[in-house]
């Protein structure tokens, strides 16, 4: 497997605002206002809590796509703080851990497209208190994209698992 920085290109919207350029990892709250009657008070550093947008485009080869639709191209998420929902091209993608600190995988297979792809990622932190201490929100850690490279890949490809997405369709 290859692993390669997912971390540039990210865009990032507070509570349905315009979208501004970030970098992950991303503290979402370090922007929120602050205040003494923010419900969970110092244990959350006295920030208020809100919901959160990101979003990237980003490329992908007729390779990679065939490598996805073999479930040899994936998406790690090493934290989002909390209760994230995750779109791929208009897909929402399921089995998200609802808790903050669980790093976890996003298998591209049956979403990516050959062409430009674009992932959607919500974050949202209303409930509040939510923890003893400052956890921060939103894309708090790394994000990286795992493909599996080589002759499982090639085989996967050429055995014609490749799908839609491989042959330039929606798929």
């Amino acid at each position: 497997m290859r692993r390669s920085s997912f971390r540039e290109g990210w865009e990032f919207s507070r509570n349905g605002g315009l979208f501004e350029a970030v970098r992950v990892p991303h503290d979402a709250l370090l922007g929120e206002h602050r205040g003494p009657d923010a419900p969970a008070g110092s244990a959350n550093g006295y920030f208020f809590g809100g919901v959160y947008r990101y979003r990237k485009a980003f490329v992908l080869s007729e390779a990679q796509t065939a490598a996805a639709a073999c479930g040899a191209l994936a998406l790690e998420f090493e934290s989002i703080y909390r209760n994230a929902r995750i779109w791929v091209n208009g897909s929402e993608i399921a089995d998200v851990p609802p808790y903050g600190f669980t790093p976890f995988f996003v298998e591209l297979k049956g979403v990516a497209r050959v062409g430009e792809n674009l992932i959607e990622v919500e974050v949202d932190v209303r409930a509040q208190p939510d923890l003893r201490w400052y956890s921060g929100a939103g894309l708090i850690r790394e994000v990286w994209l795992w493909e599996r490279a080589g002759e499982a890949a090639d085989a996967c490809a050429n055995r014609g698992e490749g799908g839609e997405g491989a042959e330039g369709g929606e798929g």
